[in-house]
């Protein structure tokens, strides 16, 4: 299977090998939209090892993007490489996903918000 799930924190993470095809992102977006624990508000797609990704797979990352911010989840797309960033960008779907490079950043995102809550607290 070219899709593995595992959580990280406060993340629910997608660990992706090999190209995204169209049947591949159908099954990603079915897994990313359907099945996240409760209690997940951040989706990670770990594109490290993900080669190239045809047009019809952008568009339904976009849509999984779309879906998830109704459901008030954040997307994060990891890893990506330069021809992969390059599509997004001529798509102009950049607007729609938030990039990271990779798990430690993701990590660094995750203790500052706990910095901010732990202030935002102390100061009641």
């Amino acid at each position: 299977m070219p899709v593995k799930f595992r959580t990280l924190n406060i993340y629910a993470i997608f660990d992706i090998q090999g190209d995204i095809t169209y049947e591949v992102a159908q099954n990603l977006e079915r897994s990313a939209v359907e099945n996240i624990p409760q209690g997940f508000s951040n989706v990670v797609i770990n594109m490290e090892n993900v080669p190239s990704i045809d047009s019809s797979s952008l568009g339904v990352l976009l849509r999984i993007s779309v879906k998830l911010a109704q459901k008030g989840i954040t997307l994060f797309l990891m890893g990506l490489n330069a021809q992969i960033k390059g599509m997004i960008k001529i798509a102009g779907t950049q607007g729609y996903f938030r990039f990271i490079p990779d798990e430690a950043s993701l990590m660094k995102i995750q203790t500052k918000k706990e910095l901010d809550e732990f202030l935002a607290g102390d100061s009641e």
